[in-house]
């Protein structure tokens, strides 16, 4: 009950923030993403982000970090390095990129191909981490809840290997300019000590233009957070 006041609270206060959109920012594995699961987000050529975020394994007693950063390196490449510590004294470097095949129009939904960890370091089998995500707006541009007006509810369906290991999905509903909801499926991932199913909520909120917080409950046990800065151009 904790954590989730914990997210509760942190909602109230995310949609309540003073200032920033709620952009594409990094996920909790570095690329930009989600919450784990990665999106159709592709940084502009020159851009650059960084985070940090982390993750409190309850069963284990184990706090998981990542550092790391990506850069824009052509309008659909994104590339990026991060910098991950299990909490056990065996720190590995994540290696991670992402390819924009197509960009979403009304009529079709975008395809990104990419790999979130490639050299498999954060899967025990050590599998590279690759995946193929679509993503497409479930909603019109503008709906109205409450009386205000919101952003669409985005979808998106995925296949990947390594530390996303067969089906995942998620959904991103960006409630304000300022806040976003995030649910996500994995169907087997072994980042938080287990080769089961995963389901992941959370909410990211904008501090300024280029900060965003990351709030989230991973696999309805483990509390992540995190922050991260995003810079459009040199």
């Amino acid at each position: 009950m904790g954590k989730l006041f914990a997210i509760t609270a942190v909602l109230s206060l995310a949609i309540a923030a003073l200032s920033g959109a709620a952009i594409g920012a990094p996920s909790f594995l570095s690329t930009s993403g989600n919450i784990l699961t990665p999106d159709d987000v592709v940084l502009d050529v020159g851009s650059f982000s960084a985070n940090f975020h982390a993750i409190d394994v309850e069963d284990t007693d184990r706090t998981l970090t990542i550092i790391g950063a990506n850069v824009g390196v052509t309008p659909s490449l994104e590339l990026g390095i991060a910098r991950f510590d299990p909490d056990s004294g065996d720190e590995e470097t994540i290696i991670s990129g992402k390819y924009r095949v197509l960009a979403e129009t009304p009529a079709r939904p975008s395809v990104v191909v990419g790999a979130v960890d490639v050299t498999g370091e954060l899967d025990p089998d050590d599998d590279p981490g690759f995946y193929v995500v679509v993503g497409k707006n479930l909603t019109p541009t503008f709906t109205n809840v409450a009386g205000r007006p919101t952003r669409p509810l985005k979808g998106y369906i995925g296949i990947g290997t390594g530390v996303l290991d067969g089906l995942f999905a998620a959904i991103d509903w960006t409630i304000s300019d300022r806040a976003r909801i995030i649910a996500e499926f994995i169907n087997e991932s072994e980042l938080v000590g287990n080769n089961d199913s995963v389901f992941n909520v959370g909410v990211r909120f904008a501090l300024t233009n280029e900060l965003r917080g990351d709030l989230a409950l991973i696999d309805a046990d483990d509390l992540g957070f995190g922050i991260s800065y995003t810079k459009i151009g040199f």
